[in-house]
């Protein structure tokens, strides 16, 4: 296998962002038993697709933190993926560069939106336009670092589409 792998492959661990890939894989990871109560209202008919992505999401951050949980008020820092939300007429203008950046999903209608609805994020909220926002605590998927707020982001877009604004 060295000759293979390279004696510096065998000796490395695997990263956390590359045990978890999946929402599969953060389940296993976590040794989730099929009674788990998330893993149930997941597979029900009855939960809806927003609380199902949620439900994802809590099982996916809490695999990724390793055991690291937020506590507010620990004067421990945690980190959220931050989402940007463009027009149609938005992506068409931008660079290919800043398209390759920033966009990791397209959505094409918003026309179900309100100005004044709640987005999500774990209490954030849009007040009279997408650009004014705030955010409170949502200490349920909060990560432990930048890095890994920026991986679980662009890795799992769809699951965070889903969660808000379905």
């Amino acid at each position: 296998m060295e000759k293979t792998f390279g004696k510096k492959a065998l000796m490395e661990p695997l990263s956390i962002k590359d045990k978890v890939t999946t929402f599969e894989d953060a389940c296993k990871l976590l040794n989730l038993p099929e009674t788990d109560n998330r893993l149930q209202l997941i597979a029900s008919d009855l939960t809806d697709k927003r609380m199902k992505a949620g439900l994802q999401l809590e099982i996916i951050i809490e695999a990724i933190n390793e055991g690291w949980k937020f506590t507010p008020l620990c004067g421990k820092i945690a980190w959220w993926p931050w989402h940007f939300v463009y027009s149609k007429h938005e992506i068409e203008n931008m660079s290919e560069d800043l398209r390759k950046k920033n966009i990791q999903m397209y959505v094409d209608n918003y026309d179900n939106l309100l100005p004044d609805e709640f987005a999500g994020l774990g209490f954030a909220h849009s007040y009279n336009a997408w650009s004014v926002s705030y955010s409170s605590l949502g200490s349920r998927l909060a990560l432990k670092s930048e890095d890994l707020a920026v991986y679980v982001g662009r890795m799992f877009p769809e699951l965070y589409y889903d969660w808000l604004w379905s």
